[in-house]
């Protein structure tokens, strides 16, 4: 997405949507993420990945939407020990 405001209208009933976002707003939550919820009034599975530079290959998105949970949130690459 090169923009998002205003956000597109986009036909995702009934879909199961997996959104990769590489920003995070704490207290908000994924802030594309967010955008999609809230303008389509759907949940979806909210993967946080590519923080501070960190390569997110073709496999990790395919295992992203294969094993996506709808309504959760998955940080990609980062552990308790962080």
């Amino acid at each position: 997405m090169r923009w998002f405001r205003p956000f597109p209208e986009l036909d995702l009933a009934g879909k199961e949507v997996v959104v990769i976002d590489r920003d995070y707003s704490f207290g908000f939550g994924g802030v594309l993420a967010h955008s999609v919820m809230s303008k389509n009034l759907m949940e979806v599975f909210s993967v946080i990945a590519g923080l501070g530079g960190q390569e997110v290959t073709y496999d990790d998105i395919a295992g992203f939407v294969r094993h996506r949970h709808i309504g959760e949130e998955f940080w990609f690459g980062v552990n308790d020990r962080v």
